[in-house]
C-alpha cells in the first residue's frame, strides 16, 4: 500500500478530548487533542475544547479530521504519527497552524483528485 492510498477508516471517541483513529493499513493511534487545540491561536478555535463542540468532529475526504467549516483541520500524517506539527510526511509545519490547515486541505483535495483519476483510468 502506498502512502497515497492510506486513509482514515474509522474514528472512535473514547471520552474527553481523545479520538482513536483506525487507518487503512491497520495502524491505530489514540490522540489527546487538548494540547493540540490549546496551542491554536484564536478563541474560536479554542472553543472546541468544550466537550459539546469537540464531539462535532468529522473525517474529511478520508485524509483529515476537522471541526466546523474548516475551523480546525489536522491532516492524516499528523494523526497517524500523533504530531500536530506534521503537515506532510517528514515535513514540520513552520507557518501558522491556521494557514497550514488551509494548505493541508488543498493538498488533500489535490491528492484525492489525482487518486480518483488514476482509479478511473485503471477501470476503463
Amino acid at each position: 500500500m502506498s502512502k497515497n492510498d492510506l486513509t482514515i477508516d474509522r474514528v472512535e471517541h473514547p471520552g474527553g478530548l481523545v479520538l482513536r483513529f483506525h487507518f487503512s493499513d491497520g495502524h491505530r493511534n489514540e490522540v489527546n487533542f487538548k494540547p493540540w487545540i490549546e496551542g491554536l491561536p484564536t478563541e474560536e478555535e479554542r472553543a472546541y475544547l468544550k466537550p459539546s463542540r469537540f464531539k462535532q468532529y468529522r473525517v474529511h475526504l478520508g485524509h483529515a479530521i476537522m471541526w466546523g467549516d474548516y475551523d480546525i483541520i489536522f491532516p492524516l500524517v499528523a494523526l497517524y504519527h500523533g504530531d500536530p506539527d506534521l503537515l506532510e510526511e517528514g515535513v514540520t509545519v513552520t507557518v501558522p497552524k491556521r494557514m497550514a490547515s488551509v494548505r493541508a486541505v488543498k493538498a488533500v483535495a489535490a491528492r484525492t483528485a489525482t487518486t480518483r483519476a488514476k482509479r478511473s483510468k485503471a477501470k476503463a
